[in-house]
């Protein structure tokens, strides 16, 4: 009984182990002799390079950076779009638009204006409770 369990303890520490050591392969490239053999049996030349990550790391030119004259500002504002420079003083606001928002907020009464591209919707009849005669004439209708 012992045994079984050292035993059956073992089995689940090597599949762990098998499945550890796959996850890990999995995420190295395959070595350059099977990526050669795999593109040889597609009939595909292959090109050797010396370094993969040679190729990928280009040397860049500084230079251009380090000879600016001035040290550019950078504002931290919000931008609106406009090269315009603001004013200093603020600008008036249009008075007959704050009253005409004013009377809008002030009153209780609102003004629908549908869209004209949508269609009018049919008014529907308002309906009342139904009464239990006319509940017990619709279930016996379904009979």
């Amino acid at each position: 009984m012992e045994m079984s369990r050292d035993a059956e303890d073992d089995e689940r520490k090597a599949a762990f182990q098998i499945k550890r050591e796959v996850a890990a392969s999995s995420g190295k490239a395959p070595d350059a002799k099977t990526v050669s053999k795999a593109f040889e049996s597609l009939g595909t030349p292959v090109q050797q390079s010396a370094s993969m990550e040679k190729d990928l790391e280009t040397e860049s030119d500084d230079s251009d950076v380090e000879l600016v004259p001035e040290l550019v500002q950078v504002r931290q504002d919000a931008w609106d779009g406009s090269d315009e420079q603001p004013d200093e003083q603020p600008q008036e606001p249009d008075w007959e638009l704050v009253e005409r928002l004013k009377r809008i907020a002030g009153s209780d009464e609102t003004e629908e204006v549908p869209h004209p591209e949508i269609p009018e919707a049919p008014s529907l009849p308002n309906l009342e409770e139904p009464t239990s005669e006319q509940f017990h004439s619709w279930l016996t209708e379904e009979e």
